[in-house]
């Protein structure tokens, strides 16, 4: 009997592991960023996004900047379990490469403000999170390492090497969209010194499609000699399927400030914590996961963010800025799945920040080259905790390129690329995506009796993976004086 409750135990494991993901902000908000990323003291209709409180110091009237922007992206897990030299499709390797490719081919971004003197506003619209679908065709480790355990735990039960190896077909499909809409008010104090006031409404959309079918042990000797515990193989080894969708409208209130005193900006905002929480809206869900279920509600939280920005003139043709942007992360509300419990950004470190530097230099009075690099830098710790390999931000170096035609005094074009350099990071754990705890926690809820001989220490199976990613945006952008 004690038999076949492990085995009912260890199969009932076997589903789709997918774990609610961090907050990545899109700062690339306007084509002029891609071509030049020091934008938070930038005095132009692109404020009305980076810098609402220096449209004050705009010509008085009407501005108006639409870009058109296109992402590439791919993502890349290779990671190392030892019982993925099962898979029948494995050849016998313990570390497997799994990625996606995710293309958005136009990320737009739409700024219009009005400077009436004294009094003036901005709008922006944009994708400031998120931006495209993320196909994993041969699934993640965090998934297949679920159905990696079965050969070892059931020829532990028989008590001889009767499971060979095993297939599966599995495939997730992720998708992520933050859709926001800006408004501005201003007040221009004096000269030199101006503030702004805002509200962002961000619709928040995710969706999750994929499952693992098909799923099947191979034998070297016959499973008869399992007796009854085979008709249990067979219950537990059904598809696995996921269809969800999570939903939610959130309002951000946002300030700031511009001070302008001779060659030199100064600027900062700050944006305060968005409060997601994120209902599911579910077609199917035979995962065995609660936090998928029609109706659940799980935190996400849009992270506050303090955004400082200095722009000098050294000379009225050439420019220089530099910017720093801290995001509060640690006090943010993020489910954990682990603990049922919104305390996920617990397990991060330090909050990430970025330190970015840029130029612009006037060539004539139609042309205007500018580039610039970002450097951002996540505190996740040496165990990474908070990273999964459904959602993983590594620290980064990008770099900005682009130029700006004048047309006319009126209309004027942007033109940039914006390419990031990921680092590779290591996540060794000692219970690969806490397979181990995850058995552990199903024998504890079948048999209480059994559970109390048994830990999840004795079950842990240590296991790395090493995350990497690429990027690269490119866009196009109008702008017009009225």
């Amino acid at each position: 009997m004690k038999r076949r409750i492990i085995v009912i135990a260890v199969l009932a494991i076997a589903s789709l592991q997918a774990y609610a993901g961090g907050f990545l902000t899109n700062t690339n908000q306007s084509v002029s960023f891609l071509r030049q990323p020091a934008q938070n003291s930038v005095i132009s209709v692109n404020g009305a996004y980076f810098n609402p409180a220096g449209v004050g110091f705009m010509d008085k009237g009407w501005a108006l900047s639409i870009g058109i922007m296109n992402a590439h992206q791919k993502r890349e897990i290779e990671s190392t379990f030892a019982p993925f030299a099962y898979g029948a499709k494995n050849n016998q390797q313990q570390t497997k490469l799994f990625s996606a490719k995710t293309v958005a081919p136009v990320l737009p971004s739409v700024d219009v403000a009005y400077n009436g003197g004294r009094l003036f506003g901005s709008l922006h619209i944009g994708i400031t999170g998120g931006g495209g679908k993320a196909p994993f065709n041969d699934g993640l480790g965090s998934f297949e390492s679920q159905i990696a355990m079965l050969p070892g735990i059931v020829n532990a039960i028989a008590g001889a090497s009767l499971v060979n190896g095993y297939s599966a077909d599995i495939a997730l499909e992720g998708s992520q969209y933050y859709a926001s809409g800006q408004v501005n008010l201003g007040y221009k104090i004096n000269e030199n010194i101006s503030v702004a006031a805002g509200l962002r409404a961000t619709y928040v959309l995710n969706i999750y499609e994929g499952g693992i079918r098909n799923i099947s042990l191979s034998y070297a000797a016959d499973p008869s000699v399992l007796g009854p515990y085979a008709a249990a193989l067979g219950a537990f080894t059904g598809d696995k399927e996921l269809d969800c969708t999570q939903k939610d409208l959130v309002l951000t209130p946002i300030i700031g400030i511009d001070v302008k005193y001779g060659k030199f900006n100064f600027a900062g905002r700050y944006e305060f914590r968005g409060d997601v929480d994120l209902e599911n809206s579910t077609k199917k869900n035979t995962t065995g996961m609660a936090q998928y279920d029609d109706k659940f509600v799980a935190s996400s939280d849009i992270p506050a963010l303090l955004a400082l920005g200095v722009g000098y003139s050294i000379l009225p043709q050439f420019r220089v800025r530099v910017d720093y942007n801290l995001y509060f992360d640690k006090q943010s509300n993020v489910y954990n799945s682990l603990t049922g419990k919104d305390d996920k950004t617990s397990l991060i470190e330090s909050n990430p920040y970025e330190v970015i530097a840029g130029l612009e230099y006037d060539l004539t009075s139609k042309w205007t080259v500018s580039g610039g690099v970002q450097f951002t830098r996540f505190g996740y710790g040496k165990k990474a905790e908070y990273i999964s390999d459904m959602s993983f931000n590594p620290s980064s170096v990008s770099a900005g390129l682009g130029c700006r035609y004048n047309l006319n005094d009126k209309i004027s074009f942007d033109f940039g690329v914006f390419k990031t350099f990921y680092e590779r990071f290591d996540k060794e754990m000692e219970d690969y995506n806490n397979v181990g705890y995850g058995l552990y926690q199903k024998i504890a809820a079948a048999a209480p009796a059994l559970a109390a001989g048994l830990s999840p220490d004795m079950l842990k199976t240590p296991g790395k993976d090493n995350f990497f990613r690429k990027s690269f945006v490119a866009g196009i952008g109008f702008n017009y004086a009225f």
